[in-house]
């Protein structure tokens, strides 16, 4: 009788472990992945991958796949005349202009984004107002 009280315990133990290592594992990538992310979408060419485009939002810059899903369509009026060049984004067409947009992710890895369940357009002045993301020069 002692000895599977015992075994009972030690299996309770192990689940617990597994469960708990899990759960520690899933949680960043879920974070990550989770809500509406909202920020400067960065279509210049001053970058590094010609796939890719930037969303830098108060966190970090995501490195977002062009075909990760469904885009809005971009207007020349949507845009914010960027003139400076900037090491930071990543370029996509030969275009020097930002907007600013909020996404939705599904597949996350680290900072690159491979999937998007949802991505439009929000008024430049939400960008230009918002104190935690990066301001572009006039």
């Amino acid at each position: 009788m002692r000895d599977s009280r015992w075994r009972s315990v030690l299996r309770i133990r192990q689940w617990c472990a597994v469960s708990c290592a899990s759960l520690v594992l899933m949680g960043p990538t879920a974070a990550h992945a989770s809500g509406d992310r909202c920020g400067w979408l960065d279509l210049s060419s001053a970058g590094a991958k010609e796939n890719e485009v930037l969303l830098q939002d108060g966190e970090q810059n995501w490195r977002i796949d062009r075909n990760a899903g469904r885009w809005p369509v971009i207007r020349q009026s949507d845009m914010y005349p960027n003139t400076t060049p900037s090491e930071v984004y990543s370029g996509v067409h030969n275009e020097d202009y930002l907007t600013c947009a909020c996404m939705v992710f599904e597949s996350v890895e680290y900072s690159h984004v491979s999937k998007i369940s949802h991505a439009r357009l929000v008024p430049i002045a939400r960008c230009l107002n918002d104190k935690k993301l990066w301001q572009p020069t006039d």
